[in-house]
């Protein structure tokens, strides 16, 4: 803890370590308003040393700001103004700027302070909440955008079985209200697991790893996908090399994964396009020892392709695309999210390679293992 050297011997020692301790930032001014105490919190949060700041007005260093840039100094917003009011200020989140000019946002509550029932100066408390406010955005629009994507298909169930309860209509409803309908409830069912396993694996849950043969995993789940692709006229073929190894690995995840590609294959690939799955053995440079190398799988499409500049963030859980041709949108990235995820914590890579109008190829790695 570090103030003013006339004010040192106002409090203990035993203070002094308290407030050193605490993660908070805590300062307080005199009457003129300059800095007379700078605790270590307020080092860590801002940057600014207290042998830099004890002395000076805080708004020389901290430029306090709304959170739309407007400057607090001499508004009610501002916590020094309590030396005014003579009451306390309730926490509230405005700016502060760090020392290397970083912007970020604290939340802050102030108290005057006295002495003999005079007021002397002020003291504030303050704490970075940048981090919290983020997820906080974060979070309500992933709400947003999970309500708008369960809703789709749930629409489309419930006009089915609206329908079916119509006797007079009911003979008419065709194989494609059905098809899509049975889509719809996949398409949920495939959000909610996304959903889980994001959360399960956020969480660093280990994998259940086990030795089983790839290319019987690969050829099952290729094999689940041909029935959602031939109701739009796909065609799905796998190419898989030769003397694949046995891999370990989380079969379930890896299935997943793979699952997740194909599914985005299907639903952007246009009626009648082809998509491929293959699968090829990548040895390490020497030769290889036992367990080394790694499997490339590329899932890819014939859909209308992805622009460089969103490489990076379809792999993003709260990043949705949005057609420009026809306004609609591409959901909340839930499934590749989960790939990168699943991927990444077997120890493999994962990417997209795609030029618009030419269809995509979501590549990803996986250690052999021992």
């Amino acid at each position: 803890m570090t103030r003013d050297p006339k004010d040192s011997g106002k409090t203990s020692s035993f203070t002094d370590t308290v407030l050193s301790s605490i993660a908070d930032g805590i300062y307080a001014t005199d009457i003129e308003k300059n800095v007379t105490l700078w605790s270590k919190g307020a080092e860590r949060i801002t940057g600014h040393r207290a042998e830099d700041v004890i002395g000076k007005p805080c708004r020389d260093f901290l430029s306090h700001t709304d959170e739309n840039g407007t400057p607090l100094c001499g508004t009610p917003r501002c916590p020094l103004t309590v030396i005014e009011t003579k009451k306390i200020l309730p926490q509230h989140v405005i700016t502060a700027h760090k020392s290397d000019r970083q912007r970020i946002l604290v939340a802050v509550t102030a108290a005057p302070l006295t002495e003999n029932g005079s007021i002397v100066g002020v003291v504030e408390a303050f704490r970075d909440v940048t981090k919290e406010r983020e997820l906080e955005r974060i979070k309500e629009g992933l709400t947003h955008m999970l309500i708008h994507d369960f809703k789709n298909p749930l629409h489309v169930v419930g006009i089915v079985l609206e329908r079916l309860q119509d006797k007079e209509n009911k003979k008419g409803i065709s194989d494609k209200l059905l098809r899509m309908a049975y889509e719809s409830c996949g398409e949920l069912d495939s959000m909610i697991a996304n959903l889980l396993e994001i959360a399960k694996m956020e969480k660093e849950l280990e994998l259940n790893r086990n030795l089983f043969s790839f290319s019987d995993m690969l050829s099952e789940t290729v094999e689940k996908a041909m029935v959602p692709a031939a109701a739009r006229g796909q065609r799905i073929s796998a190419e898989i090399q030769s003397g694949m190894p046995e891999i370990f690995a989380d079969r379930y995840i890896l299935s997943r994964i793979l699952g997740n590609l194909m599914g985005n294959a299907i639903k952007f690939t246009p009626d009648g396009g082809e998509i491929t799955v293959s699968a090829i053995n990548s040895l390490p440079l020497d030769g290889g020892g036992k367990g080394g190398g790694e499997i490339k799988i590329t899932v890819s499409d014939t859909g209308p392709g992805i622009p460089k500049q969103f490489y990076e963030l379809v792999f993003d859980k709260y990043w949705q695309a949005k057609d420009d041709k026809t306004d609609a949108r591409r959901g909340v990235g839930l499934g590749l999210a989960f790939c990168k995820m699943a991927v990444e914590m077997h120890g493999g890579r994962i990417w997209v390679e795609s030029e618009v109008g030419e269809g995509s190829k979501f590549v990803f790695t996986i250690p052999i293992g021992n």
